[in-house]
């Protein structure tokens, strides 16, 4: 197994030699961005950014409800991050194609015209990037939720994200795909970090920090500007407001917000209240002003409780808070002795006590029980507030929930037995859950990974009918050679085709062995295998023996690969010294420590990359940070754990 394991280190090391930076095309949809980008001359679409100025025209270009809308002057560019770069930029009309190879590419002096769709295809680096942490702003406040949404680098094996809450870890993960939409529910600081790395290098992402408070924000909008009507809608929560009059409002283009009433008659006395009731209500913000020489108080009422005091609003929008402790509906109590009021936003914040808690939680345990060949950390999470009171092999511990325990690895097997509940003041303690757990280092843990075509090419933005003659996936690597048509993927059925006489690679990560692979086809023409053998229609594949870490399929036809399911054995990557008649491998706190007379020690990390080469002559430290290597010295080979 190590002779044909140290070959294909030989050929991974060969294929990551060619990497090449890979091609990404956004398209700027101005028609489609325009309701959320109207008037604005710079945004953003995936890492391209559009920015519009002036020249020597009187207005930007700009983005416009029939497209982007330059005039005779204007200046427009293009630009990606440090180490990106574009290659071609396509005009639906206006301008010619642009080819090339830059960071920043600009068109000045431009011609008046209206263009719908303007298409970048740019590369992205060939090195790792950072991560990007989006959705979330350092600095910001939000209200009863927000999601939290994590890039992934091109080139990372792995990235790792951190969230703390209110300074205690909250939840830590490490992932092969980018993070969407992550939901954070909870009042409290946050604060959310990210690394990723290559096997060699490692990047870290901006930290962001920000707050989440119960409540929710509602801000204005209004569906036609030009009719009476006597009740307005929202944006952000859920709930309509009305009013207890009818008023002619329409939408302020100077950012005021709402107008309310119109701008040379008294409005009198009027309330707006919100349909939706809330629980615990403990202060309420209004974002309000007046037109310039408009009079108007403002007061606000929860159910049948005033909050805080009248206050005289200015012609400037400000931020006016309320404060109080009651629940039901919030009531907006305006007394307009002239002209108009402007409403931009209102924000009801809550105790977050909305529901009193009768009984804890019963505990969820993060892991599920069986065997690992690796330190755990266990989460147990329960009732926010509670206590985890816990044994581990009848020993008793407490901790906050989430309570955090670690399960280490040792040089023999350990059975650990939890048993966990939660209590709380006030609150009747949880169901008593119990679960075993065995650490063994020496385990062989059967697993399996399923690699769907479409989620790959959603992930890496692949584009139809087009070449990719390899990808990597949670550290599994696939190559297709062949004619120039192999390795194309189609949309039409998500699959990843390869043609006669064509072959595709399949390549475990370090420490794991093939068991079989199932294919799922939309045409299926197999020639033959390496190694194993096929059954079941010959969309089964079996190894037939322990040690296989790669496999290569040739195929006699046409064939559309749609999935792959993986079957694997996990193989501990303890300590395996090696002692053969020309040298031996072993390692201490330092690094691997090589005997041998006169060789040549080389050493390789998980990923295959040589990292270190060193004549030996005796014994020789070769210095290396913790971490699974693959070391060779002659005839010898050894993987080994630096610790």
């Amino acid at each position: 197994m190590k002779k044909i394991y140290f070959l294909f280190l030989f050929a991974l090391i060969a294929s990551l030699g060619g990497v090449q930076a890979a091609e990404k095309v956004t398209t700027f949809d101005f028609v489609a961005l325009n309701s959320e980008n109207n008037g604005s001359s710079n945004i953003t679409v995936d890492d391209v950014t559009f920015l519009g100025e002036k020249g020597s025209a009187s207005t930007a270009a700009r983005c416009w409800s029939d497209g982007l809308r330059t005039y005779k002057g204007n200046n427009i560019s293009f630009s990606v991050p440090e180490g990106y770069l574009i290659t071609k930029i396509v005009f639906s009309s206006g301008l010619n194609e642009w080819t090339g190879s830059q960071q920043v590419v600009e068109f000045n002096n431009i011609a008046k015209a209206t263009i719908k769709t303007i298409t970048v295809t740019y590369e992205t680096p060939n090195v790792l990037m950072a991560p990007e942490i989006e959705g979330v702003a350092s600095g910001e406040t939000y209200y009863g939720s927000t999601s939290v949404s994590i890039s992934y680098p091109d080139l990372a094996t792995s990235m790792t994200y951190t969230i703390t809450k209110d300074g205690a870890q909250y939840k830590q993960e490490t992932v092969n795909a980018a993070v969407e939409g992550l939901a954070l529910n909870e009042a409290g600081a946050y604060k959310v970090e990210a690394t990723a790395t290559d096997g060699i290098n490692t990047t870290v992402a901006e930290a962001v920090e920000f707050t989440i408070v119960d409540g929710a924000e509602y801000v204005y909008t209004v569906t036609d500007a030009k009719t009476e009507a006597t009740s307005i809608t929202t944006e952000g929560a859920e709930g309509t407001w009305t009013l207890s009059k009818a008023l002619t409002f329409g939408q302020k283009g100077n950012a005021k917000g709402v107008q309310l009433g119109s701008s040379d008659s008294p409005m009198g006395e009027f309330t707006l209240t919100l349909d939706k009731e809330y629980n615990g209500i403990i202060a309420v913000i209004v974002n309000a002003a007046t037109a310039s020489d408009g009079v108007c108080s403002l007061s606000v009422s929860v159910g049948d409780n005033a909050f805080g005091e009248e206050v005289s609003l200015t012609n400037e929008s400000a931020d006016y808070e309320f404060t109080g402790n009651a629940s039901g509906n919030v009531a907006l109590n305006f007394n307009a002795s002239s002209k108009a009021c402007y409403l931009k936003s209102i924000i009801i914040i809550t105790s977050g006590n909305d529901t009193p808690v009768t009984k804890c939680a019963t505990p969820v345990f993060s892991l599920a029980e069986g065997t690992y060949n690796e330190t755990q950390t266990l989460t147990i999470t329960s009732t926010e507030g509670s206590t985890i009171v816990y044994t581990i092999n009848d020993e008793m511990q407490t901790a906050p929930s989430p309570a955090e325990i670690e399960l280490p690895v040792d040089g023999v097997a350990v059975t650990y037995t939890i048993k966990a509940y939660a209590k709380m003041e006030g609150a009747e303690d949880s169901e008593v859950v119990t679960k075993t757990y065995t650490i063994d280092q020496n385990a062989i843990i059967e697993q399996t990974e399923s690699i769907v075509i479409a989620e790959v090419a959603d992930e890496m933005g692949w584009m139809d009918a087009k070449k990719y003659e390899w990808f990597q996936k949670d550290g599994f690597k696939f190559e297709v050679e062949g004619d120039e048509n192999c390795g194309k993927y189609y949309e039409s059925n998500k699959s990843w085709r390869i043609y006669a006489d064509g072959t595709l690679t399949v390549t475990s990560p370090a420490s794991t062995e093939l068991e079989s692979i199932e294919f799922t086809v939309d045409d299926w023409k197999f020639g033959s295998c390496n190694v194993g053998s096929m059954s079941e229609n010959n969309r089964l594949w079996t190894a037939g023996e322990s040690g296989l870490s790669s496999v290569i399929f040739t195929m006699s036809g046409r064939s559309d690969i749609v999935e792959m399911l993986i079957k694997y054995k996990s193989i501990p990557a303890g300590v395996e010294g090696v002692e053969a008649a020309d040298a031996a491998i072993r390692t201490n706190a330092d690094g691997v420590v090589v005997t041998a007379d006169g060789a040549v020690a080389e050493v390789y990390n998980a990923a295959g990359q040589l990292v270190a080469a060193e004549a030996v002559d005796g014994e020789r430290v070769i210095a290396l940070p913790a971490g699974f290597y693959i070391v060779r010295v002659g005839d010898a080979t050894a993987k080994v754990v630096v610790k």
